[in-house]
């Protein structure tokens, strides 16, 4: 295995080597999700997500469509939870 910028590649007996996107990786999707946690405003939240929209158009191909509807999820439930927050204190994020 190798590891270059944005791919793994991937030395296979069976078929000879297979280029892997970061994005396609569990680890990827882990790291994601932790960005996504340890937001502490609805605004870093919102940028976050707006960034993670970004890379997603622009590397469309690289992205599984399940994976980044349980990132989308996830994002709501944290938004909901911060947003809460909010209100109970009183104050905009």
């Amino acid at each position: 295995m190798e590891s270059w910028a944005y791919i793994v590649f991937v030395h296979r007996r069976d078929k000879g080597g297979q280029f892997i996107s970061y994005r396609r990786l569990r680890q990827w999707f882990n790291a994601i999700a932790c960005q996504i946690q340890h937001c502490t405003t609805c605004q870093q939240l919102q940028q976050l997500w707006l960034a993670i929209e970004r890379d997603r158009k622009r590397h469309n191909k690289q992205y599984n469509d399940q994976d980044a509807a349980l990132l989308y999820n996830f994002w709501t439930r944290c938004w909901h939870t911060l947003s809460s927050r909010t209100k109970v204190n009183g104050r905009l994020a």
